[in-house]
């Protein structure tokens, strides 16, 4: 049952509704979000990044093995820079209060520019 309730949102694009029963590093990519937008773009004094809540998306499988690493994406606004998404990969291991998230990659991505 879980399996089609799955399949369902994934059909129609709830990605969010999909996998927001499993582990979740939500918390970990929201503190990495202004670290790579900084890492990136530097830090300015008049333009601060909104960030909005970061949601999880489809997971990626890994190249080898039966594994699946989990997929957060935040976005971010900045005034005259943008809109960014930003995008974080974690290999998630243990279940329940001793989850542990660790980044296999990041992306960000600039949504203004064609």
């Amino acid at each position: 049952m879980k399996a089609l309730l799955t399949a369902f949102c994934l059909m129609f694009g709830l990605n969010s509704l999909a996998f927001a029963g499993e582990a979740s590093c939500l918390n970990e990519a929201t503190k990495l979000a202004p670290k790579l937008f900084a890492f990136h773009y530097g830090e300015s004094p008049y333009d601060k990044p909104y960030f909005e809540a970061p949601v999880q998306v489809a997971p990626l499988k890994a190249p080898s093995g039966n594994k699946w690493y989990e997929v957060d994406e935040v976005n971010a606004v900045i005034g005259k820079m943008g809109y960014f998404r930003l995008r974080f990969i974690f290999s998630v291991s243990g279940s329940g209060e001793s989850t542990t998230c660790g980044l296999m990659g990041q992306e960000i991505l600039d949504l203004s520019r064609e």
